[in-house]
């Protein structure tokens, strides 16, 4: 069986990396799925850049986590999305401002974003399109073929942005690297 829950998987040896020893499993373990979907659905896709404003909605999960910690080291100003048991947790990673979305609503509130990053598909493009600023992506991972279609028929200067994350051995290696400097 293919994906992330298989005991065995199958690759390309461009993909294979030697684990840092100062890197626990767990943390190695991350990387390809969570890690390389934040990195690119920030950088490649969402083209954040130091002093934007980024949303995260999911904040807490797997690729949130790592989401908060890559905007931050690309300098951005990070809003985090959360329930209120990890408002601690996402603060300490980096986050500027974390929302409590069982308090608060952040597709109503007044602050505006370059990027908003939907990690977990709990609002839409239609939600979220009143906090883009103008040129703002809004990228998320819940990918489908119907989210395909309907980026491709959004109007205006707004962008719908579906992901699936494709892992390359140049990612990976950013990924690496960034875990092992902040030890």
């Amino acid at each position: 069986k293919a994906g992330g829950f298989a005991q065995y998987l199958c690759t390309t040896d461009e993909l294979i990396l030697l684990k840092p020893s100062s890197v626990s499993y767990e943390d190695a373990a991350s990387i390809p799925a969570a890690g390389v979907n934040a990195l690119q659905c920030l950088q490649k896709h969402g083209k954040l850049q130091s002093g934007q404003d980024v949303l995260i909605n999911g904040a807490s999960g797997g690729i949130g986590t790592l989401a908060v910690q890559i905007a931050k080291s690309l300098g951005a100003n990070v809003t985090g999305v959360c329930s209120t048991t990890n408002v601690k947790m996402v603060k300490s990673l980096g986050a500027d401002v974390v929302i409590d979305y069982k308090k608060e609503d952040f597709t109503r509130m007044e602050q505006m974003y370059d990027l908003v990053f939907d990690t977990v598909a709990k609002s839409s493009f239609s939600d979220c399109k009143r906090i883009l600023k103008p040129k703002g992506r809004y990228v998320t991972t819940a990918f489908s073929p119907g989210l395909a279609l309907k980026a491709k028929m959004v109007r205006g200067d707004k962008k719908l942005i579906p992901i699936i994350g494709n892992p390359t051995k140049d990612d990976l290696i950013v990924l690496l690297v960034d875990i092992v400097a902040s030890e």
